[in-house]
């Protein structure tokens, strides 16, 4: 077996943006991030879709500027995640989605109402968000959501993972 960690976090400083996402997702994080191993390097790496792109950073480097709320470990089968590192590999450096944010505020305010909609700026893979990025992952490990993974934002994504996984703490 193989493990990666879905985690969910908000910056250690105020950011407008961050603010507008937890206001609008009810939460008190605003950021999905996947954390996996570099053995050789001894290393934890964090994959994400954040700034302008999807791109890696170093755990290290990662809490200097965000705050772990909480992470699930996901157990996956060589072959699962033989898969998951070629996603990861195959969509670094993909832009970031503004327009895709922009269809999950729409989500959101529909599900405040009632009603259920599909995010209207779907990209099929060309741009990403963070909450994308963590439910892609999780679906090329070969785990349903049950729903299009660009349909899910951070608040969707965690409630799954409460659901399915144990929460574990390391800070």
């Amino acid at each position: 077996m193989k493990t990666v960690v879905i985690g969910f976090s908000r910056p250690r400083s105020k950011k407008l943006f961050s603010e507008a996402i937890m206001w609008m997702q009810k939460t008190n994080f605003s950021h999905v991030y996947v954390k996996v191993e570099w053995p050789s390097a001894e290393r934890e790496l964090v994959y994400q879709a954040s700034g302008l792109q999807v791109n890696f950073e170093s755990w290290n480097h990662f809490q200097t500027h965000a705050y772990s709320v909480a992470e699930f470990k996901i157990d996956l089968t060589e072959e699962s995640y033989k898969q998951v590192a070629k996603y990861i590999c195959d969509n670094l450096n993909k832009p970031y989605s503004m327009k895709q944010v922009f269809g999950m505020f729409l989500l959101c305010l529909g599900k405040r109402f009632g009603i259920k909609i599909s995010n209207p700026y779907k990209n099929r893979h060309d741009a990403f968000i963070c909450s994308e990025v963590g439910a892609d992952v999780l679906e090329t490990g070969n785990i349903d959501l049950g729903e299009d993974s660009e349909d899910v934002g951070p608040r969707e994504l965690y409630e799954f993972l409460e659901t399915n996984y144990s929460e574990m703490r390391i800070w």
